[in-house]
């Protein structure tokens, strides 16, 4: 039984209109609480999640050139342990990101650009059994920078037909659960450990969207691929612990692809009936052409959809049927 509890101590928003552009900026406080009892009716996993954050946004709205937004965020974090069972150490963490985003509006193109920094840190202090002395994972503190960019274009090329496209790249510092994790999680009946010296996550991404829309019929079909460096992932053993499985936290070079169709009929004579299918496929390999952990099945999605509008003094009722093939 698990009990998570969320609260917004602080929220505060301004909004400033300046000659060239908009400034907004947010800060905020929030509590988090995610307590779990394991059997005898007792909480023994009783974490608390203290966060500060703040964001400071330019946007700049001028019709018809090239609209920039600015946005920096700060967020700084404290996770503190109170129960008897611990999964993760007590730590401080906080993290920093500057980017900057442009986008081009034309009659025929779209064109998007940005690029983004981030910093990370993480401290963690002795907790209790889980990082004492002796045991496999010590205390630590580990700084990470990391760096994004992409580019986006999406093409009308007419009245019914779209081409989107976009390229990019990818960073992702391990977050504390990978890095300290040295505990069972009852919730998914496995042991995880976590691993100090994983490195920064880094991927190169290429996407392709086509959609066609013609009076009752719409269809649209996208590709996708993405190359990673460092790939962390959960990885299954041998070993046991009082029989739960565990599991570790490792890094390996991947390919993450996949593709998706879907599609819509809804014609006028059809009375508010509408037919729509939707099919998924993604595939995650390592460099030794081994699968990926947790990636989900090819699944085949059908449903009949009936919508009246108006009906009464409501502004209108629907059902739908659906049915779901996972291979």
């Amino acid at each position: 039984l698990t009990h998570l509890m969320a609260h917004n101590l602080l929220h505060s928003q301004n909004t400033f209109d300046l000659p060239h552009g908009i400034l907004r900026i947010n800060v905020g406080i929030q509590s988090n609480s995610r307590r779990e009892d394991e059997g005898g009716g007792q909480i023994s996993l009783n974490m608390h999640l203290l966060s500060i954050l703040q964001n400071l946004r330019w946007e700049n709205k001028t019709i018809g050139k090239w609209n920039w937004v600015l946005n920096e965020q700060l967020s700084i974090l404290n996770n503190t342990n109170y129960g008897g069972r611990i999964i993760i150490p007590d730590a401080n963490m906080m993290e920093g990101n500057v980017s900057v985003y442009m986008k081009h509006v034309s009659q025929a193109l779209i064109i998007e650009t940005g690029t983004g920094i981030n910093w990370k840190e993480i401290q963690t202090m002795a907790t209790r059994s889980l990082n004492g002395p002796g045991q496999r994972i010590q205390p630590f503190t580990i700084n990470r920078e990391t760096m994004n960019a992409m580019l986006g274009l999406v093409w009308n090329a007419g009245d019914n037909l779209m081409l989107k496209s976009n390229l990019s790249s990818g960073f992702r510092a391990p977050n504390l659960a990978e890095l300290s994790s040295n505990g069972v999680h009852e919730g998914v009946y496995r042991y995880e450990i976590g691993n100090p010296n994983l490195k920064v996550e880094q991927n190169l991404n290429a996407d392709l969207n086509l959609e066609y829309r013609h009076q009752a019929l719409f269809m649209s079909a996208s590709v996708y691929a993405n190359r990673f460096f460092h790939y962390i992932y959960l990885s299954g053993s041998n070993d046991t612990w009082l029989g739960f499985p565990v599991f570790y936290f490792k890094q390996d070079n991947a390919w993450l692809y996949g593709s998706e169709w879907q599609g819509s009929l809804k014609p006028t004579s059809w009375g508010g009936l509408e037919w729509k299918e939707l099919f998924s496929f993604t595939r995650g390999l390592r460099t030794d052409k081994q699968n990926l952990p947790f990636i989900p099945a090819p699944h085949l999605k059908n449903a009949l959809r009936y919508e009246r509008k108006h009906l009464g003094k409501m502004d209108g009722v629907f059902a739908e049927a659906e049915l779901q093939y996972v291979m």
